[in-house]
């Protein structure tokens, strides 16, 4: 396969062959036979949310030999999970507008070996305040309780 991906960026490989290739690497993660526009929404339609999202790039960059170095999760889905600080700050994937994750994309980044999102120029904050807000919500209770019983006992 290796000498199948070297071959590709160098134009051995037409585009149609490697779209299927792409293509197939896609239905058989989604266990299904799929009609997938090339320019639909593969995460929005597979529901591909969090760890989803890993178990799907990180087969494929290996597969097609692609850097995910500038890959940037929070353009193209959600975190799994409940996320209650999300109540008072907004999570990272909701701050940006969405990027869909096409079949265009996935054949670009299998092509040239690289992610092909130019992503916009916004910062996210350096804290992830939703973060810390949940981990307090979840180890609130538990630490009151403890709390109680170290003056109840002492």
């Amino acid at each position: 396969m290796a000498g199948r991906k070297e071959e590709g960026r160098m134009g051995g490989l037409a585009d149609r062959e490697l779209c299927a290739e792409v293509l197939v690497y896609v239905r058989a993660f989604a266990r299904r036979p799929l009609d997938i526009p090339e320019d639909e929404d593969l995460f929005r339609r597979l529901s591909i949310d969090g760890d989803d999202a890993d178990e799907f790039l990180e087969p494929f960059a290996e597969r097609f030999g692609v850097d995910m170095s500038a890959y940037r999760w929070c353009f193209h889905h959600g975190e799994e999970g409940v996320n209650p600080g999300a109540v008072f700050f907004k999570p990272p994937d909701q701050r940006v507008e969405r990027i869909p994750i096409t079949l265009d994309i996935l054949v670009e980044a299998a092509r040239s070996g690289r992610w092909p999102v130019a992503y916009p120029g916004r910062r996210l904050p350096k804290v992830r305040w939703d973060s810390w807000i949940s981990i307090l919500i979840i180890l609130a209770p538990g630490l009151a309780l403890l709390l109680w019983m170290a003056l109840a006992y002492v």
